[in-house]
């Protein structure tokens, strides 16, 4: 094959999609496949994966599917591949340690709290925002609160002004302030990557801060949750995200866009 790198995604279907039965005429092509790959040295520096589209271990389905909005680096996919030599073996502490001490395998489920620092992501690669709690009276969280109710109004306007009441802030529940770490926006560049290692860092950059708000509206006491972005050069506001938290499906009928029912509630 060369020293040229190849990545190839194959589905075959066609033999099963219909009768099962024939999964059987689908073993010599396959293994004479496998077979040559080997003969010709391709494992020695290539990853092979064969797998099917229906779960033997719906377990590990839904754990790949949850981690799929979790924290995940290279080194659980390094992690995995080890535990895919043997999927049903679970490796006792020691040999993890030896074999995968920076991952953790996909196949079982990664943390929804797991860190940068526990997933041993260095802090100026650390994208995760930091989050802390804010007063609900200051000023920047009362004028992005103001703005995700004009926001979602004004939608609601331009796209159905029949069937929707116009939605008024009743009060702001929760605040909460999201930003990059500080190393992360001081980040300049690393010198010796591997050995005598040293990152550079220089002054820091802001540009902008992101508010998550959880606001009570009337009528009917609906909670939305937004997103609300702060350009703190411009002192602009942008709604990034806005959904309601209490939201019934027969409520959105009379809605017709998928934007629009977010906001779900209408005039009866």
């Amino acid at each position: 094959m060369g020293p040229r790198p190849y990545f190839s995604f194959s589905m075959t279907s066609s033999l099963t999609h219909d009768y099962f039965n024939h999964a059987g005429y689908a073993d010599y092509p396959t293994v004479k496949f496998l077979e040559d790959l080997w003969d010709m040295g391709a494992h020695n520096n290539s990853v092979v994966i064969i797998f099917g589209d229906h779960e033997q271990y719906p377990e590990i389905g839904k754990n790949i599917r949850q981690n799929q909005e979790r924290l995940v680096t290279f080194f659980d996919v390094h992690a995995t591949l080890v535990q895919l030599l043997d999927p049903t073996r679970e490796l006792s502490a020691a040999e993890k340690a030896e074999s995968t001490p920076y991952g953790q395998s996909l196949i079982s489920e990664i943390s929804p709290y797991r860190t940068c620092e526990r997933a041993y992501v260095y802090p100026h690669w650390c994208t995760c925002q930091v989050i802390q709690e804010v007063s609900v009276t200051q000023p920047e969280v009362m004028k992005s609160a103001v703005i995700t109710i004009d926001c979602i109004n004004n939608e609601l306007r331009e796209q159905n002004s029949n069937s929707c009441p116009k939605i008024q802030l009743d009060r702001i529940v929760s605040a909460k302030y999201g930003q990059l770490n500080d190393l992360v926006l001081r980040f300049v560049k690393h010198e010796n990557v591997v050995i005598d290692r040293n990152v550079v860092y220089g002054d820091r950059i802001v540009k902008y801060e992101d508010y998550i708000l959880t606001l009570l509206t009337t009528p009917s006491e609906r909670i939305f949750e937004s997103t609300v972005r702060h350009d703190v050069v411009e002192d602009t506001y942008c709604v990034v995200d806005v959904y309601e938290q209490n939201a019934e499906e027969q409520d959105s009928n009379c809605f017709d866009t998928h934007r629009l029912k977010q906001y779900r509630y209408c005039n009866a």
